[in-house]
């Protein structure tokens, strides 16, 4: 069975969003009142999946969208678009915390 491939699509939240967005990606990848899955009309930044990952490591406070994806390479993609952003929140996808040394446990004597 062949491997699904998936176009992948952020939806900024806000316009500091949008300007990083827009920065980084070509003008071209810029979608226009797109109908998703959900009914609701957007206008979506198609993005590879590598950056897409990057944009999502280096999320802060201000800087806040959600993912969408649409399975298959093909160009008609109304109505197919959906909200995946919970896929990231996988544990192998989070950013990983920095661990700290533990103690090493001090050896009993007898006083």
């Amino acid at each position: 069975m062949a491997k699904q491939k998936y176009r992948w699509f952020v939806y900024p939240l806000n316009s500091e969003t949008n300007a990083s967005f827009a920065r980084e990606l070509p003008e071209e990848n810029l979608l226009r009142d797109i109908f998703c899955y959900d009914g609701i009309t957007r206008t979506l930044w198609e993005c590879p999946i590598n950056l897409l990952r990057f944009f999502w490591e280096s999320r802060s406070s201000s800087i806040n969208f959600q993912i969408f994806n649409v399975c298959g390479p093909s160009k008609r993609i109304a109505g197919r678009i959906r909200e995946c952003t919970f896929l990231f929140n996988k544990k192998h996808l989070m950013k990983p915390k920095l661990r700290t040394k533990k103690a090493e446990p001090q050896p009993l004597t007898k006083t």
